[in-house]
Order: C-alpha cells, then structure tokens, then sequence
C-alpha cells in the first residue's frame, strides 16, 4: 500500500513553519556578523552557481521537499529536520548561501544525526564565498564521527586541508575516501593536485591518468599532467598533453601558452611565440603569456620587442615581480645600468627572496665600480641560494664575493 500524505497530515507532521530558521548561527566569516553581508553579496552568478553545483561540491543532493515513503516512520524532529534540509538545498540553488545555512542549522538542532546537512553545511563555509576553515572542518569530522564510512566527508575534509596547504593531512583523508569508494574520480584529481605541489611527480601522474580515464575531456587534468611532465623534462608528453588540452578547448589560453613555455625550454623559439600570441589574442590581459613572449625576445637578442612585451606584463599587473626581472636583465645588456638597478630593487621590494635579483643588482654595483654595494647584495643572494637548496650559485657568488674582497 502506497503511503500519501495530505494536507491534513501535512499540517500535523508540519505545523508553523517560519519563513526562515530562528537558530542561524552568525559566528562564521572571519568573525564577520551574517546582518553585514548583503544577500547581493552572497548571489553567485548564474555561471558560477551551476559550477557550484556539482557532485564534488554537494555529495549529499535531496531535491524534494516531501519523501513521504522514507519520512513518515521517522520521528517527527527527524522529519522536520529533513524539511529544513531540503529547503536548504532548495535556497542552494537559489544562490542564497546565507539562507541555505540557517536552515542547515535548524535542520541539525532537530536531527543532530543527519550526516548530510554536516557535510552540505561544511561544504558552504569550505567554499571560495566564504572559506571559513574551521567550521567547516568541525561539520565534517562531526560527520565521520556519526558515519565513519562517509566518503564525501573525508574528501570535503581533505579538499580543505589542500586549500590550508597542510598536504600530509590531505593525502590522508583523500587515500581513506578512496579506499572506502574506488570510484571517486575527482577525489584523485584532487590528490594528484597535492602530489604535484609536493613534487611526487609519479604519483601526481598516476593519479590524473586514472582521473582522465574517466573523464577524458577534462583539460583541467591534461594541464596538470603535462605541467608535471614538463617538470621532469618529458618535452614530448608534456607537449601532447598540452596540445589535448587545446584540442578540447581552442579558447583556453592557458594550453597554448603551457605548449609555448615547452617550446621555449626546448629553443624552439617561433613555435613559442607563435603559441604565447596565440594566448595573448584569446585573452589581452594575460601577462604571464606577454612575460613569457618578452623572454623569448630577449633570448633572441630582440630588444625592444621584448622590452615591448615586457612593458605591457607589467602594465597589467605592476607587482609581477619575474616581468621586472626580465626587464632588468634586458636594460642590463642594453647597458642601461639605472634601470636595470630600479627594476632589480622593483623585483626585490616584490620578492625579498629573490635570490637572482640581488646577484644581479650585485654584478651591475660591481660593474659601476661600487664594491661595498656589490658585497652586500652579493652575500645575501648567497644567503638565499643556501637556504634554497641552491648550492652550485650559492658556490659562484661566493666566490665573485670572496675575489672582491681581496
């Protein structure tokens, strides 16, 4: 026998509700009270809502209101709870995160046990709107606390340690959602992110490779992978990959100017910059491409067109720190000492790390006749190349400062 719920039942199981939940939290948002942050403000645009919207965001998705086979032999703060859930997930897609997390509240006040409104809630305060870390890593160890065999809630989890940059506590959890559900994709696509920032190349690879097995037509992982084989100098892998990416996506810049950086490093100069054009026509404001463009210039002795490029990098982003450092290096062989040193200290007020800054601030001070100025930028650049693990341009400045000095 079908079970239905009328309105006169609706009205026992339901009665009263508000028009929205009365227990909403305000101590989330870097201590930011909810009553200052206007619902303009929390309305993603429609583009951004759908990408949101995605398994990988919400693990967890109820869309009815009403399951009267699966509500009616729950309790009834059980089957409020679910109400409030539901139109949580409901105000979601609405755009109206504010809304959607007071209901979360109330639907955990009435069911402390619905793992879901944990994870649905965590995946709000863990999101680019609001990334407040600490609540939700909270909702999700209080989930795995009720459901020790909830993938979603290590992976969530997982995703926000990745974001804290705390990588060992990510590959743990992201490992436990796979070995509690192989068939989580993107959870290995997330894993093989924090391999590659570890520098566990093989491991980075394996990962995306089992991505794109599923996903073939995701350039997000064929970037990342031939990122990774560009890092271990696998010229001819990193190029097909790149080129897959581009395949999928003539629009996206991004491939072409990752082909192009491939090309640079193997001197391939005019397939390049033919690919950092490329870029540069899809989108006017990428510096980086315009950077990378100019760099070729300079290896190609072209001055001022790389002097041109170099310009315009920084005219889109005035603290890009490695544009100025070409640009220096490009005055430095143009003999034009006075810029070279602005655009080195420009680099160093940027970067205070920036090692071949100093060395070459350093060599021009030398070059103008002032030792004592030499020196000093001379040493700390070998300070930096020691503390980098640099050791063979920690050994050549020291000694060009050691000459100096006798």
């Amino acid at each position: 026998m079908k079970h239905y719920l009328t309105l006169f039942s609706l009205i026992i199981l339901w009665p009263s509700f508000p028009a929205q939940a009365t227990n909403c939290s305000e101590q989330f948002i870097g201590n930011q009270s909810l009553s200052k942050i206007s619902q303009k403000e929390l309305n993603f645009s429609r583009e951004k809502l759908n990408s949101f919207l995605t398994l990988k965001a919400f693990p967890v998705i109820t869309n009815n209101y009403i399951n009267s086979k699966n509500l009616i032999s729950q309790p009834i703060s059980n089957q409020r709870g679910e109400f409030y859930y539901n139109r949580a997930w409901d105000l979601i897609k609405q755009g109206k995160f504010l809304e959607a997390l007071c209901n979360f509240d109330r639907a955990i006040e009435l069911n402390p046990n619905l793992v879901k409104a944990y994870l649905n809630r965590g995946q709000i305060y863990s999101s680019q709107l609001f990334q407040n870390w600490e609540l939700a890593i909270a909702d999700f160890n209080k989930a795995i606390q009720i459901n020790p065999n909830e993938p979603s809630a290590y992976s969530s989890r997982g995703f926000v340690y990745k974001q804290q940059k705390k990588w060992d506590l990510a590959i743990a959890d992201f490992t436990k959602a796979i070995q509690i559900n192989p068939n989580l994709d993107f959870v290995y696509y997330d894993r093989g992110l924090v391999y590659k920032e570890q520098k566990k190349w093989d491991l980075a690879i394996a990962d995306f490779s089992k991505f794109i097995q599923t996903y073939p037509n995701e350039p997000s992982a064929y970037k990342n992978r031939g990122f990774v084989y560009k890092e271990q100098k696998k010229w001819d892998l990193a190029i097909a990959d790149f080129t897959k990416v581009i395949q999928i996506n003539p629009n996206f810049p991004d491939g072409y100017n990752n082909r192009g950086v491939v090309y640079k490093e193997q001197k391939k100069w005019d397939l390049a910059i033919a690919d950092f054009t490329k870029a540069i026509q899809i989108d006017p404001n990428y510096e980086v491409a315009y950077n990378n463009r100019g760099v070729v210039y300079k290896e190609q002795k072209k001055w001022k067109l790389a002097i041109t490029d170099l310009n315009k990098a920084i005219e889109i982003n005035s603290n890009f720190g490695v544009a100025y450092y070409s640009r220096g290096f490009v005055y430095s062989n143009q003999k034009k000492w006075e810029l070279a040193i602005a655009d080195y200290t420009k680099v160093i007020e940027i970067h205070p790390n920036f090692a071949k800054a100093y060395a070459s601030r350093g060599l021009i001070w030398k070059q103008l006749g002032d030792k004592q100025k030499a020196i000093n930028d001379l040493q700390i650049a070998a300070q930096l190349f020691q503390q980098q693990g640099n050791m063979a341009a920690y050994e050549k400045i020291m000694n060009t400062s050691t000459q100096m000095q006798e």
